[in-house]
């Protein structure tokens, strides 16, 4: 039972020292929207590399897309927005004919999205397209969210010398019988 104990405590120590150490997370967000005039969804997810000490976040991944158009990492960056009144707001940009070009003008297929991944608020989704007006998608046409945890392996690891833990105290109880008269 010793044995059982310590390997617990060691397992412990390792799962709680590795989070302590890590400030910045990999983390994926899921976005759903659909344009104030209903003319075209936006649906996809993106991946940032995010601190929440220091409120800052770099964009690892995207996939994207706005009606038919697929926006990625090579035409797609992230930047903050104190603008917004908030320190940790930003501005997720896209554009399909300049990655890094910024402004929704109605001149090329671009979009961008004002948010703040530390508390989900999302203010603002604006798209255009060459020739036609700028069209947004705000409220609740908007929103994004985190998808569904997947548990770490050092919490599997403590959940599963809990279950064995759980068992040998079991096993190791006196049993006691029952007799009905």
């Amino acid at each position: 039972m010793k044995t059982i104990v310590s390997m617990l405590g060691l397992l412990t120590a390792l799962a709680s020292g590795g989070a302590a150490q890590a400030a910045a997370v990999v983390q994926t967000y899921n976005f759903q929207g659909l344009l104030n005039d209903n003319s075209k969804t936006v649906t996809g997810s993106f991946t940032l590399l995010q601190d929440a000490d220091t409120q800052t976040a770099s964009l690892e991944s995207i996939a994207f897309t706005i009606g038919s158009t697929v926006y990625t990492t090579a035409t797609a960056f992230l930047s903050p927005n104190n603008a917004k009144g908030s320190p940790d707001a930003f501005i997720l940009w896209g554009n399909v004919n300049n990655p890094f070009g910024q402004g929704v003008q109605g001149t090329t297929e671009d979009f961008y999205l004002t948010f703040n991944p530390f508390t989900l608020k999302t203010w603002d989704l604006a798209y255009s397209e060459a020739g036609v007006a700028v069209k947004h998608s705000t409220g609740a046409n908007l929103t994004l969210a985190i998808p569904a945890a997947v548990p770490e392996p050092a919490s599997w690891a403590m959940m599963i010398a809990g279950f064995g833990l759980t068992g040998a105290a079991m096993r190791r109880r006196p049993r006691t019988s029952v007799s009905f008269a």
